[in-house]
């Protein structure tokens, strides 16, 4: 009778230790398969081409062809108008975007300029003062998506002619770096409303 209970034992042992450890039990497997195929990315990129200049002489809609910005005197009254091909190219669907336009200094040349938000425009510094020459932006509208053909932004740089009085003068004598037009493309993520 011993030596029964003795090979229970041992068999109840064995049998927990072979449920405890899966690996000694066969189990039924399979698998297929189906194609799934290749994915891409879509892009988005911004180009600029130089632009041409005129100048608009106070008073006077008729603009003159101007070579080179650098040689012309603003007095005021004039604006310098710039006109730059700006072509966005998106692929994707859904892909949204949002043009931004400014002024950009190149490499370690300081700009002569600082954005105002109140005036949604480009102020001409001289030295720490501000001038009433401004530099704005328009044309291309800001939401660009994959459809958007290229356009013209206009850049106005307007000499403000203010009217003369007691310590008022105009500015004078200022040479100013607006340094490069800056075209910046951002992803805007869809919501619900587009």
């Amino acid at each position: 009778m011993k030596n029964l209970k003795k090979t229970i034992a041992a068999g109840v042992l064995g049998v927990a230790l072979l449920a405890g450890t899966a690996q000694t039990f066969a189990t039924w497997q399979d698998s297929a398969t189906a194609p799934i195929g290749t994915i891409q990315t879509g892009s988005m990129s911004v180009s600029v081409a130089k632009g041409s200049w005129s100048l608009e002489l106070d008073g006077n809609q008729t603009a003159k062809a101007v070579k080179d910005i650098s040689k012309v005197a603003l007095v005021p009254g004039n604006t310098l108008v710039g006109s730059f091909l700006v072509t966005p190219e998106l692929v994707g669907q859904d892909l949204r975007a949002e043009l931004r336009f400014g002024l950009a200094a190149e490499g370690e040349t300081k700009l002569d300029a600082r954005y105002v938000e109140a005036k949604d425009a480009w102020v001409v510094t001289d030295g720490d003062e501000d001038t009433n020459i401004t530099v704005t932006f328009e044309g291309l509208k800001n939401e660009v998506r994959p459809t958007t053909k290229p356009g013209t932004v206009t850049v106005r740089v307007n000499f403000e002619r203010n009217e003369l009085n007691g310590d008022a003068k105009y500015d004078s004598k200022v040479t100013a770096n607006l340094g490069n037009l800056e075209v910046v493309l951002t992803q805007v993520l869809p919501t619900a409303a587009n």
